[in-house]
């Protein structure tokens, strides 16, 4: 378009159509023909999450949630610590990606319904903080608590520190 002097538009220097479009990896040009899938996750305020974020949330849904043990190897390091879990086995130790697998075995096999809220997330850089809620029906014995069949609800916050893309 021409300048209008009396509206202070600007001419445009070239055919949009022109330009070149950028180029994805063909992992991610071949995700979907929805375009939308490619835009980045955004909290209920607008705000666009961080990878970290949806990292720490993708572990909630698709692991504990959904029982998806095969996205341990793609979400969890090859090696992780448990710094604080007070009145866990797990407190204070190193464990690998196969421990992991059994903390989560462990807990589904005593709840099988087992689903997650995460309700609340700050994170900034590689630390991701979680607070979250969950119910299950206690369906199998947990250390120390025979199952009761009653539907039973809980919550926490955990702190996560995410590197090289893995928690």
């Amino acid at each position: 378009t021409e300048p209008r002097p009396d509206d202070g538009s600007i001419a445009l220097c070239c055919d949009v159509n022109a330009v070149p479009r950028p180029r994805f990896p063909a992992a991610v040009e071949n995700v979907a023909e929805d375009k939308t899938a490619l835009m980045p996750m955004v909290d209920e305020s607008g705000a666009a999450r961080s990878p970290n974020e949806e990292l720490v949330r993708e572990l909630y849904d698709a692991v504990w949630s959904r029982g998806d043990l095969d996205a341990i190897l793609l979400d969890v390091a090859p090696e992780y610590v448990v710094h604080s879990d007070p009145g866990d086995a797990w407190d204070g130790r190193t464990l690998d990606q196969g421990a992991y697998r059994e903390r989560v075995e462990y807990s589904r096999r005593a709840f099988p319904d087992l689903a997650f809220t995460v309700d609340e997330v700050v994170a900034a850089g590689e630390r991701v903080a979680v607070r979250w809620s969950a119910t299950g029906t206690h369906h199998g014995d947990l250390r120390g608590f025979p199952r009761t069949g009653r539907r039973l609800a809980f919550a926490g916050q955990t702190f996560y520190e995410v590197k090289d893309g893995r928690i």
